[in-house]
């Protein structure tokens, strides 16, 4: 596969373990000691800690905050800047499995293994209304629409659309009911152009697109050989890029359904994304490998190796400056593109 130089620098956040606790948990009391060197001295600098089983991630707006839900029940906020523990709080004694910051950066949404989904005010950690409605217990993702008026929660009896505003059921998606062994852990994704909603569809080898405007079908992209993982829409709605179990990423266009490309790799895949200029595809592989892919001529960019375990989620920070990559020995890695 041909390959094309990029500048990056590499550095490195591992989350710590706080003490956890009913209600909220201060800062001082759950803060990282850090070795690192300036930012510009290192390749990656890990910060000190033991004993956190982290999850997902999510950058606030304007990109200066990571949030990150750890699945002992503690959602911490990170700041860019110095690499330390701003906020935390207890989010209840059931784990989180996904998370994510509303568009104005007002509220942080947690998926729950009791059924609900909660929204935070980010500024404070404190709860301001959960959301219960699902009939199964584990809600295995949640995700805000780009103009912050929907969340969307997706259980395995459903998908369910509620208003941020009330708190209120706008809907529940038909036949979305999962049937058989499907991985959960990176499902749901809205456009950025607010068009449409991608959901995990049934059996799990499918991608549903829904239209946000009344919630119908558009249509579903079959994989056809293997089960689907995870799959991120590119900046402007126009493509889904959709990473399955046969160790492929492939990129569809969203009109048609039509596939564009795949790329193929020796490992099995756990997450993707779109850096927010379209211009890149990150991958992340079990192997512990991240894929840097340039989409326009669907050439490999680059190889960043996690020093640990495989990326189990990747994000990039609004601005497409960072990429932030979680593993599942407890470690998040952010890892500056230029």
């Amino acid at each position: 596969m041909n390959r094309q130089k990029l500048s990056l620098r590499s550095w490195a956040l591992v989350a710590l373990t706080g003490l956890v606790v009913a209600g909220a948990v201060g800062a001082q009391q759950d803060q990282p000691s850090s070795s690192c060197p300036p930012a510009e001295l290192y390749t990656y600098c890990v910060l000190g800690g033991v004993g956190l089983t982290s999850g997902d991630m999510a950058f606030s707006p304007d990109g200066q905050l990571l949030a990150n839900g750890a699945q002992l029940g503690v959602i911490r906020l990170w700041r860019i800047a110095d690499r330390q523990v701003v906020r935390s709080w207890s989010s209840g004694p059931r784990p989180e499995a996904t998370i994510d910051y509303s568009p104005d950066g007002q509220f942080i949404a947690s998926a729950h293994a009791n059924g609900t989904v909660s929204l935070w005010q980010a500024a404070e950690g404190s709860l301001a209304r959960r959301l219960q409605r699902h009939r199964s217990d584990f809600v295995y993702a949640v995700r805000f629409s780009h103009n912050g008026e929907f969340v969307a929660s997706q259980a395995y009896d459903s998908v369910k659309i509620w208003r941020v505003a009330d708190g209120s059921e706008v809907t529940t998606l038909p036949d979305t009911q999962l049937r058989g062994t499907c991985y959960v852990g990176n499902m749901l994704h809205f456009s950025a152009n607010g068009q449409y909603l991608a959901s995990t569809g049934v059996p799990c080898n499918e991608v549903d697109i829904w239209k946000v405007s009344d919630w119908s079908l558009v249509r579903s992209i079959t994989i056809k050989s293997g089960q689907v993982e995870s799959y991120a829409f590119s900046p402007d709605g126009q493509f889904i890029a959709v990473a399955s179990r046969d160790f492929s990423v492939h990129l569809f266009r969203v009109e048609d359904g039509s596939e564009v490309r795949s790329w193929e790799f020796g490992s099995q895949l756990w997450d993707v994304d779109y850096s927010p200029n379209g211009e890149f595809l990150a991958a992340g592989l079990r192997s512990g490998t991240l894929k840097l892919l340039r989409v326009a001529e669907g050439v490999e960019v680059r190889d960043l190796e996690n020093p640990s375990a495989y990326a189990a989620w990747i994000r990039f920070s609004p601005d497409g400056t960072l990429l932030a990559s979680y593993s599942q020995s407890t470690q998040i890695f952010l890892w500056r593109v230029k």
